[in-house]
């Protein structure tokens, strides 16, 4: 794998930390209003490897688990 640490926190920031950041935005205001639904939209990549995309399928697994941890922390909500 040749990718710049430079790089891979640049892909981390943009897929993965922006997603962070706006779940934690948008949580509290549901909450507020009773419910609602948070649509996230992955890859294959979340779930197949692929030499040349290690730092993009890393962020899209981390999406997947990141929704799993939500859903089943923030469901009752």
């Amino acid at each position: 794998m040749e990718i710049s640490l430079e790089l891979w926190h640049q892909v981390i920031d943009t897929n993965l930390t922006a997603f962070f950041v706006l779940l934690n935005a948008a949580y509290p205001e549901m909450k507020k209003r009773g419910g609602g639904k948070i649509i996230n939209i992955g890859s294959m990549a979340s779930h197949l490897g692929h030499g040349n995309m290690a730092v993009y399928g890393a962020t899209k697994a981390g999406i997947l688990g990141l929704t799993k941890a939500c859903a089943s922390s923030w469901g009752p909500d």
